[in-house]
Order: structure tokens, then sequence, then C-alpha cells
């Protein structure tokens, strides 16, 4: 939806490593790319590099990412309910990291959800 103005908050000085996706999502690959290496710099879990390199198609980077002593509370979010991570989802080392986190039951309940209610598309919306 609302790219540009997204966008505009992401670059604003100390701003989420989670800006990066932003940056994903609204195709400004280089912008994505240096928010990874300034989240890393910033000493930011991997959990947020590992999105923002799933949302770019680099999957095998950032299923290297993905350890559980390198996860985020926040991180957890992620790997349970955001579409970015589904082209990883399947990877066997996915699901062993799901299970090292002693996630994977409820990773599963959150795709039957997901499944269940998919999201409304903005032309649906009046």
């Amino acid at each position: 939806g609302r790219h540009d103005e997204a966008v505009a908050i992401a670059r604003q000085p100390d701003v989420s490593p989670y800006a990066g996706i932003t940056f994903a999502h609204a195709g400004l690959v280089d912008e994505a790319l240096k928010s990874i290496d300034a989240s890393g710099r910033l000493g930011s879990s991997n959990t947020a590099r590992a999105v923002v390199l799933a949302k770019l198609g680099r999957w095998e980077e950032a299923i290297k990412l993905l350890t559980p002593e390198e996860t985020s509370g926040l991180g957890l979010h992620y790997m349970l309910y955001q579409p970015e991570i589904d082209p990883l989802r399947r990877d066997p080392r996915f699901v062993h990291y799901l299970i090292a986190l002693g996630i994977k039951d409820a990773h599963d309940r959150a795709q039957a959800w997901r499944a269940a209610n998919p999201p409304e598309k903005p032309e649906a919306k009046q």
C-alpha cells in the first residue's frame, strides 16, 4: 500500500533493524542490503537480517543466519506468521531450527491459522 510513507520512516535515524524489510518490500535492494550491514554493526539479532534476505529471494543466505541462539523474541513473530519466510518453511533446516527453538507446534498452528484467514485484498475493502 503506502510504500513511499513507509520508506520515508524507515530512512529516519534510529529506526528498527526491521526497516530493511520495508526497503525489501519497496524493491529497494541496495537499501535493504545496507540495512542488513548496519543492523549487524549495531548488534541486532540475525532474525531481522534473515527476514530481509528471504524477502529478497536470497533464501540460502537467510537460512544460514537462523540459529536459536541469535533469535530475538520479536523474531519469533516473523518465524510464525510473516509471509517473507514462506519460501523457507519446508526446508528441513528451517524445521530443525523451529524444533530447536521449541516452537514447531506453535508454527504449525500459526500456519493453519494463516491458511484459514488469508489477508484481505485491498480492492475488497469498502
